[in-house]
């Protein structure tokens, strides 16, 4: 673990090694009357396969799958979202000139008590401040943090930046993050980014810190100080840009360490301080990391799976949809979680591999595939580049069977009966329906309207009312 560097021989901060969790179609009718119904009418018996039918066996409904958050996220976009922040507050100056109630500028007992300004610069102090997530069950995406620093020069040392974790107690607990600050940290009061690594989550409902300190030496004197002193502000309100249920806390905490080193308590854990009833001023940009799609359907047809899901709430701007034949158990095992093959040597029998698509549909036909092979698929939700939770189906395509014979129609007085010789086809590629299409006999058999199924395929008549 990094530690704290300090000024004339202060130990290195060093946290405790306990963690927190984070964690079918329209009816019948006549239009031409039943006059043209009872003498004007042509029927066409269609067999149809399993890809035009609801049959069970045939739909798949998988039951939701959720990942480990890490595995399953790609970069994080270029425009993260405000997720909380207090920086639009005012920033209280006169807090920081008035005087700490017992802390000295000496040991010696003077008298002579400090400003605020001194007790919570990073010269004297290791900083930090609390912020608590929304109720986002996926949790989010960490992008960046800001703080707004007043530094007297550029050259001075740098300030560090890390995520902790927070104890039961309300403090700092253990570093979960480096974040990444700018190479160039100026004089003068501004506002800097630094920015967390990729894929870092952050867990629902839970309080973590940002925690930042001075940096390494750049040398004797004054190169030795980071001169560097955080904004606070006196307002327990956040900035109305933020997350519904993120917050901020309203008291800032220290870690005192200028005379005698990292102040700790009698088990020699570190001492943090929160006396200040100030907040130092931080904004928390991320992404809300979308739930997984839910309902996924697979509809299998000939050489080809149809899927179909619900989108989950909130914003999505894509889906990704892989496939593979691949089998998740055995020596050739493809996991739930592997990753998607790239390549022309690529192949559904290795691996996952990428459906093209694009827009926010939440279809998707996957097409060339083998009948009689058994196809696993998976889906997810993206917002930008952040992904939710994969969902997951099988399907196997299957080809039409073959067309019925021996059509014959018996016209009676307000009804039709048609009747056929039954499919050839057998075992799974038997068919699960038959549908009669039907119309006045001057439309052509490829524009027929009307249209009625059997209830099996293992019929070989359906009669048709005239209602």
């Amino acid at each position: 673990m990094r530690g704290v560097q300090r000024e004339d021989g202060a130990p290195r901060l060093a946290p405790t090694l306990s963690t927190t969790g984070s964690p079918a179609k329209a009816e019948a009718r006549s239009s031409a009357g039943r006059a043209c119904f009872r003498r004007r009418l042509l029927a066409l018996l269609l067999a149809v396969p399993g890809l035009f039918t609801a049959a069970p066996g045939l739909v798949v409904a998988p039951t939701a799958l959720l990942l480990g958050a890490l595995g399953l996220f790609a970069a994080l976009p270029a425009a993260a979202d405000v997720l909380v922040s207090n920086l639009g507050q005012t920033t209280d100056d006169n807090f920081t000139q008035s005087y700490h109630p017992t802390r000295q500028e000496d040991t010696s007992g003077s008298g002579r008590f400090l400003q605020w300004s001194l007790v919570i610069s990073l010269d004297r102090s290791n900083l930090a401040q609390q912020f608590t997530t929304g109720s986002n069950s996926q949790g989010y995406i960490l992008d960046s943090i800001e703080l707004q620093l007043t530094r007297q020069n550029a050259n001075r040392r740098i300030v560090v930046v890390e995520i902790w974790s927070s104890s039961n107690s309300g403090t700092p607990n253990a570093k979960l993050h480096d974040l990444t600050g700018p190479a160039i940290q100026p004089a003068g009061t501004n506002t800097l980014t630094f920015t967390a690594p990729a894929n870092t989550v952050l867990s629902a409902n839970t309080s973590y810190f940002v925690v930042f300190y001075r940096g390494p030496s750049r040398g004797s004197d004054l190169l030795n100080r980071a001169s560097t002193t955080p904004t606070v502000t006196a307002s327990a309100s956040e900035d109305s840009s933020g997350l519904s249920g993120w917050s901020i806390a309203n008291r800032l905490q220290y870690n005192y360490y200028f005379f005698d080193g990292v102040e700790r308590d009698g088990n020699g854990n570190i001492l943090w301080s929160n006396d200040a009833n100030r907040a130092f001023q931080i904004r928390v940009n991320g992404s809300v990391v979308p739930g997984e799609p839910t309902g996924l359907t697979v509809t299998p047809g000939n050489a080809k799976l149809d899927l179909s899901w619900t989108a989950p709430t909130g914003t999505v701007t894509g889906y990704d949809v892989h496939y593979t034949s691949a089998s998740k158990t055995g020596s050739s095992a493809v996991a739930d979680d592997a990753a998607v093959q790239t390549g022309n040597t690529a192949t559904a029998a290795t691996g996952w591999l990428a459906v093209t698509r694009s827009g926010t549909t939440a279809t998707q036909a996957i097409s060339s595939l083998s009948n009689g092979t058994t196809y696993r698929v998976r889906v997810r939700a993206k917002k930008s580049s952040v992904n939710s939770a994969w969902v997951f189906g099988t399907g196997t395509p299957k080809a039409p069977p073959a067309a019925p014979t021996d059509l014959d129609v018996i016209g009676v007085e307000e009804s039709l009966t048609v009747t056929w010789t039954a499919s050839t086809s057998t075992g799974s590629a038997a068919p699960t329906y038959y549908e009669v299409a039907f119309d006045v006999a001057t439309n052509a058999v490829t524009e027929l309207r009307y249209t009625k199924r059997t209830e099996s395929g293992t019929a070989t008549s359906l009669t048709i009312d005239s209602d």
